[in-house]
């Protein structure tokens, strides 16, 4: 016979030659590939054969998953087709026309961990579900978190526009050291401290959750500030500016600049832990989940009295583990699991999404974000 093709693009599945021939037999376990098409069936031996075939990279990887999924049974699964259907869509919930990213394939691979581990962390329902890829949807988007420590995206951060009053009741940004012309006057605690003050009008101030923050049309229009370099190249991985503005935190146990927490502790994973004192019970329920033969993540900071400094480089090392997908969903999982999130996860609506944000965020930061995935994948697995 001769080779026939499945083009798989954009849902649609055309079939060459047409018609079909009679019913043949193929056997899938005599299994080949070449680029990007996958072969059942021996060319070489046999005269019944079968091509799959994509020339779009990151639809091939994903239907290598989709004709080759993990062995997982999930009691509420999900796919990485309704994945990329809650995260392709614009501010007001809409799909997008073009969406590049995330691919089908990340979307995929994120599906088959979800599913591997959702039962045993009791993500069992279309409502847990829904709150669960909310969360990870406007925690994880590495483009985002990118652009928001951008030089332009510095000056409307929440984190880097963030405002306290001095002893004199004026408001003055917190992190002055990100700009310039200003310059911390030490890397001890607690902030600011700065060589000179960088004042915001009040009528330039919002309060959200009773934190004070420059207004992201004075930060861009009016305020006349520019971010330095050092804090913005190599972004999202700068280690100076995670350094900096995660440090003397004492909420998260972060120590002082020098100390490095704030880039050792800062955000990974599928809910972005961050802090010391996050780390820390990740580890121990970590181990208590997953085995006590798991790896050590926190060898304690210089700041606290339990410090295994001979152990750091190992810790260090092991860290990155919760940079892969299968690392940083577990990480996710147990910290949703520790915070009792499924617990607050009644139904989808503002309040409530608002009750789990404080839970994974421990503010409202992202709040329109995971409002918008939450809605979105609510609206699209309750069926």
């Amino acid at each position: 016979m001769k080779d026939t093709h499945l083009l798989f693009s954009d849902n649609i599945v055309k079939v060459n030659p047409v018609p079909l021939p009679p019913a043949i037999d193929i056997s899938l376990k005599d299994k080949s590939e070449d680029n990007n098409t996958i072969i059942y069936g021996s060319i070489k031996t046999s005269s019944n054969w079968i091509s799959i075939t994509d020339t779009k990279t990151d639809e091939f990887n994903a239907l290598k998953q989709y004709l080759n999924p993990p062995s997982y049974t999930a009691t509420f699964p999900i796919t990485g087709e309704q994945l990329r259907e809650i995260y392709c869509i614009d501010s007001d919930g809409n799909p997008l026309k073009k969406c590049k990213s995330p691919s089908l394939e990340k979307c995929t691979e994120i599906a088959n961990l979800i599913n591997k581990y959702s039962d045993q962390f009791e993500i069992t329902d279309a409502l847990k579900m829904s709150h669960f890829i909310g969360q990870i949807g406007a925690e994880s988007n590495g483009g985002q978190l990118e652009n928001s420590y951008s030089a332009a995206g510095m000056l409307i951060n929440n984190l880097t526009r963030t405002a306290q009053k001095n002893s004199s009741g004026d408001y003055v940004l917190k992190y002055c050291d990100l700009f310039e012309g200003y310059n911390k006057t030490s890397d001890g605690c607690p902030f600011p401290n700065c060589d000179k003050s960088i004042i915001i009008p009040n009528s330039e101030i919002e309060i959200i959750e009773k934190v004070a923050y420059a207004s992201k049309d004075y930060m861009k229009n009016r305020s006349g500030l520019s971010a330095k370099s050092m804090y913005t190249d190599n972004n999202p991985n700068n280690t100076d500016f995670f350094d900096y503005v995660y440090a003397c935190r004492k909420f998260l146990q972060n120590c002082n600049i020098s100390s490095h927490d704030g880039s050792r502790f800062r955000g990974r994973g599928a809910l972005q832990l961050t802090g010391y004192s996050n780390y820390k019970i990740f580890q121990d329920n970590f181990k208590t989940i997953f085995g006590n033969n798991s790896k050590d993540f926190v060898c304690g900071s210089p700041c606290n009295i339990t410090y295994d400094k001979a152990n750091q480089t190992t810790c260090d090392k092991n860290l990155e583990y919760i940079t892969t997908l299968e690392g940083g969903m577990q990480a996710a999982l147990v910290y949703w699991n520790k915070n009792s999130v499924n617990v607050d996860a009644t139904d989808v609506s503002d309040a409530i999404i608002k009750k789990v944000t404080k839970d994974v965020n421990g503010n409202l930061n992202g709040i329109v974000a995971r409002t918008k995935y939450t809605k979105k994948a609510y609206k699209l697995l309750n069926k």
